[in-house]
């Protein structure tokens, strides 16, 4: 009997172990996936910035993320079929397009709490859906964020009246380099 118990035992716990190793391979997918297209995004969008301000200066910048960034956004999306949906998001958006939802709204608390315990901030996060998986990864700002996202009385003019006149409701600015400034969502086909 205590042979049978401990045979037992062993498959129910090499079951366990595959499975376990099942499901951190088709996250380590996820993660993969959700990485590249997250990392395309900030690259895109970085580049057709930092273009926009060589070629126009910051306001000129500006003006590239209003006209451009949601159409960047959707070709990055469109480059992958198990792509559902990819975006920025922050509870300080400057585009309404970019307010979080629910789950969303958890995984910008899971980053603030981590960054309050941990003094660091995790390489991303992953929520299991129904019919999809979520992958969020976090950006940090950066010295040239702040040209328009920093202090508004530290803020170019110019650039302060283009924001506040392509977003009336805008509430991403206050920030400083290092801080949170939202994620980066990749929704990816379960």
């Amino acid at each position: 009997m205590k042979i049978f118990r401990l045979i037992i035992g062993f498959v129910l716990f090499t079951v366990w172990l595959i499975g376990c190793q099942q499901q951190n391979t088709k996250d380590q997918k996820y993660v993969s996936a959700g990485r590249a297209a997250s990392q395309k995004l900030t690259q895109t969008l970085k580049a057709a910035l930092v273009s926009a301000i060589t070629d126009s200066g910051v306001a000129g910048g500006v003006r590239v993320c209003s006209e451009k960034a949601l159409s960047l956004t959707a070709e990055i999306d469109a480059l992958s079929d198990s792509i559902t949906d990819i975006r920025r998001i922050s509870d300080k958006f400057r585009n309404p397009h970019n307010a979080p939802d629910r789950v969303d709204g958890e995984a910008l608390s899971y980053f603030v709490n981590y960054r309050a315990e941990h003094d660091s901030l995790p390489p991303y996060y992953v929520v299991h859906g129904q019919a999809a998986v979520r992958y969020y990864q976090p950006l940090i700002v950066q010295p040239l964020c702040l040209n328009c996202h920093g202090e508004p009385e530290k803020m170019d003019a110019a650039v302060l009246g283009s924001i506040r006149s392509l977003y009336p409701e805008d509430m991403a600015v206050g920030y400083k380099s290092g801080d949170l400034r939202g994620l980066v969502r990749v929704t990816l086909i379960r």
